[in-house]
């Protein structure tokens, strides 16, 4: 994963805090995306995650959809 990637290892309790720190979600509500039950974490989340280890969206055109 991006957070996984960023720190170049499996995540720990202590990773998720300093992304909490750096203005993402709690580390609760990440611990649950790595360690609990959650499935389908929600976008704004995953939005804010990202940019809290400094990451940004990019929208880009798939091959073969759309006009």
């Amino acid at each position: 994963t991006l957070v996984e990637d960023h720190f170049g290892r499996r995540v720990n309790r202590k990773d998720l805090g300093a992304v909490k720190e750096s203005g993402g979600p709690a580390a609760a509500t990440m611990g649950d995306w790595f360690f609990g039950k959650t499935r389908r974490p929600q976008s704004a989340t995953i939005e804010a995650a990202g940019r809290a280890i400094g990451f940004k969206r990019k929208w880009v055109k798939m091959n073969g959809t759309g006009k």
